[in-house]
């Protein structure tokens, strides 16, 4: 049977993520939650559970709100993460009612699973995409990843000499870099953003998502927050989530002046050093 998030415990859907090498951070109760904060977003997440209200299944699913030609309102839909099926036992047959379930829908749904996903690297890693089964269709995309457990000289050395310079730029340059952690530090992220956001040409998300991050995923070591401060002003932001093991580049927001001298760069830079620890 298919149960919304909503009406499951926190603890039991982070259990079943928690557990399961599917399982990553775009799964996590409080991520989805998050992204519900959205403007033009509302959470249709739900389980797949038996009878006895076992979790066989977890799909993070949200419901994208729009207006064709900016006139005629008209929606589809976004899973970030991916579908998560546990027992290989019933594979089938939970792909099948999930895939039931997105056929009645009867509107696009584009799927996402990050490449920090647990099953998705080494030996675990599938020869197929995993979605097929699902009928969606394969638009795989390629990410860079870097591995964390190289020495930093390594890491260094492997950057192209272009990043090398500009990181070298911020550095003489005196930026500044420390985490950014407090309510206040909060009000000066989103400022940035909206101001980043204005100057080209997108829709701000709400403060609100930016909120709910500071609050239930940096306290609990799922997300890192970097400024950079240059002038006794912050001029550059990124924002880095993590969880088992893997991290990924996650917002950023800057200002011209930080796009000039590196600062972008040097956050990114800082970013991978703080990871490896």
């Amino acid at each position: 049977k298919k149960v919304y998030r909503k009406d499951i415990s926190k603890e039991k859907w982070d259990n079943y993520v928690e557990k399961s090498p599917q399982g990553w951070l775009w799964h996590k109760y409080d991520l989805i939650e998050a992204v519900s904060k959205w403007s033009y977003k509302t959470d249709e997440s739900f389980a797949v559970c038996t009878k006895s209200n076992e979790i066989v299944a977890i799909v993070p699913l949200h419901k994208n709100h729009f207006k064709r030609k900016k006139i005629f309102p008209d929606y589809n839909y976004n899973s970030l993460g991916g579908p998560i099926i546990n027992k290989q036992n019933y594979s089938g047959k939970i792909a099948h009612y999930i895939s039931n379930l997105f056929y009645k829908i009867a509107k696009p749904i584009e799927i996402q699973i990050s490449c920090m996903t647990p099953f998705v690297q080494g030996s675990l890693c599938p020869l197929t995409n995993p979605l097929l089964p699902i009928g969606i269709k394969n638009t795989l995309t390629q990410s860079y990843i870097i591995d964390l457990k190289e020495k930093e000289t390594k890491i260094w050395d492997n950057m192209e000499s272009r990043a090398r310079n500009i990181i070298r730029k911020a550095e003489k340059s005196e930026i500044i870099v420390r985490e950014a952690i407090t309510e206040e530090d909060l009000n000066i992220y989103y400022n940035l953003h909206f101001e980043t956001y204005k100057r080209t040409g997108a829709s701000p998300h709400t403060k609100s998502y930016f909120g709910y991050i500071w609050k239930h995923l940096l306290s609990k070591n799922l997300a890192l927050v970097l400024f950079a401060e240059y002038k006794n002003k912050i001029i550059a932001a990124a924002n880095f989530g993590y969880y088992k093991s893997a991290a990924t580049y996650w917002t950023a927001c800057s200002s011209p002046e930080a796009l000039k001298i590196g600062a972008n760069s040097l956050l990114q830079w800082h970013g991978i050093k703080e990871l490896r620890k």
